[in-house]
């Protein structure tokens, strides 16, 4: 069963996703595409108790965040910056 997620993870081109990785309160989010440091940094500046920190790349969140609340705010962050 894991060997089928990993070999479909691969075949997910990571140009054109961002991939969300949850473990009990932490998050790690990575894109080629999208500035994941600068979503983190708003991220951690709307959610007060939500820490979190990165790069360009890929960055990490830890605290009180829903997924819901983490797409709706990678949803909303992409339609304003287009």
């Amino acid at each position: 069963e894991n060997e089928d997620i990993v070999s479909n993870l691969l075949k997910i081109s990571k140009n054109q996703y961002i991939l969300i990785l949850k473990t009990d309160d932490r998050y790690t989010i990575t894109s080629q595409k999208t500035n994941i440091g600068e979503i983190i940094k708003e991220i951690t500046s709307a959610y007060k108790g939500t820490k979190g920190g990165g790069g360009k790349i890929q960055g990490s969140l830890k605290g009180a965040i829903s997924m819901k609340e983490v797409l709706d705010f990678i949803s909303k962050y992409i339609t304003k910056r287009g």
